[in-house]
C-alpha cells in the first residue's frame, strides 16, 4: 500500500513538473484526476485536496493577498484534531428595513444592528474573511458605556 502511495506520489509530482508552465513560477496547468489526499492549512484552517497538484495550482490561484494553502501532512485532514475550513456560502444580502435593532458582541466589541437579518448578513461575510462573528447580546442598541466597532 505504501509503494503505490509513493509511487502515486512520484506520479503528481513528475505531472507537476512537466505541465508546469516557467512564466507562470511552475503552476500547473492541468492536474490528473488522482485521489491521493493530502492535507493544507493556511494559517487559519485546514483543507483537503485530491492530491499535491490541486494543492500547488489553488496555491497558484490565489491572488490579491489571499492567504495560500501549504502542505500539512498526506491523507485526508482529522475533523476530530483540525479546524476545517468552511466551503464558501453565499451571502445573501437582501433584508427587509424594519427597524429590530439588537446589539451584537463579536468578541472584542459591540455594534447595534437595524435588525436580525442585517446581522446574519455581516456574519456571513465574516466567515468568508475568516472574521469574527457577532451574537445577539440583547434587543434593542448597544448602551453607549459598550465600545462600539467602527
Amino acid at each position: 500500500m505504501k509503494i503505490v502511495f509513493f509511487l502515486s506520489l512520484a506520479l503528481n509530482i513528475s505531472v507537476l513538473l512537466a505541465k508546469a508552465d516557467p512564466l507562470s513560477e511552475d503552476c500547473p496547468q492541468i492536474c490528473p484526476a488522482l485521489w491521493a489526499p493530502v492535507c493544507a492549512f493556511n494559517g487559519k484552517c485546514s483543507k483537503t485536496f485530491s492530491n499535491f497538484c490541486v494543492l500547488i495550482a489553488d496555491s497558484c490561484a490565489k491572488t490579491n493577498g489571499e492567504k495560500k494553502f501549504e502542505f500539512k501532512h498526506d491523507g485526508e485532514c482529522d475533523i476530530s484534531k483540525e479546524n476545517l475550513c468552511k466551503e464558501k456560502e453565499e451571502c445573501n444580502g437582501i433584508c427587509t428595513k424594519d427597524l429590530r435593532p439588537i446589539c451584537g458582541y463579536n468578541g472584542k466589541c459591540y455594534k447595534t444592528f437595524s435588525n436580525p437579518c442585517i446581522m446574519n448578513f455581516m456574519n456571513c461575510e465574516n466567515r468568508q474573511k475568516n472574521l469574527p462573528e457577532f451574537r445577539k447580546i440583547s434587543n434593542g442598541n448597544c448602551s453607549p458605556r459598550l465600545q462600539e466597532c467602527y
